[in-house]
């Protein structure tokens, strides 16, 4: 059984990102929500004519993202344990995955550095959100243990 946030049939891998930069963006929510709305129908539009009708989940977001995963295991949906948190190049890090269960599974826990917290008085500002940084977007690629 596979929890719905670990799905692995071949339809969740199909993943199309289309990112806008330097644009003057609305700054009214309302009319940010019928940008994102208009932008998400338009790309319907587009992928049914192009690919047949299809169902797609099409969301558009305005500003940063960042993807995470759950820590559950993508062979039995237990839990995970991560041990042994080590650095790589650039701005990555790994810890040792295995299944608290003991079915087996083991790998790296992968992590990427996504923003850094300021803080400001009694509370923290995201760098990323206030324009002290700016994040870079990345494919996912295999890589070299």
């Amino acid at each position: 059984m596979t929890s719905p946030e670990n799905t692995n049939d071949d339809a969740s891998l199909a993943r199309l990102t289309i990112a806008v930069t330097n644009t003057n963006l609305p700054e009214d929510e309302a009319e940010q929500q019928a940008l994102c709305e208009s932008l998400e129908t338009a790309a319907g539009s587009v992928l049914n004519e192009t690919l047949g009708d299809t169902t797609a989940d099409i969301k558009a977001i305005l500003g940063h993202t960042y993807t995470s995963v759950s820590p559950i295991c993508p062979a039995c949906d237990s839990a995970l344990t991560l041990d042994g948190i080590h650095l790589s190049k650039d701005a990555d890090a790994y810890a040792v995955a295995r299944c608290s269960a003991d079915c087996g599974w083991t790998g790296d826990g992968v992590f990427k550095l996504v923003d850094l917290d300021r803080s400001v008085g009694d509370h923290y500002e995201s760098e990323v959100l206030t324009g002290g940084i700016r994040p870079e977007r990345q494919q996912y690629t295999d890589r070299d243990c």
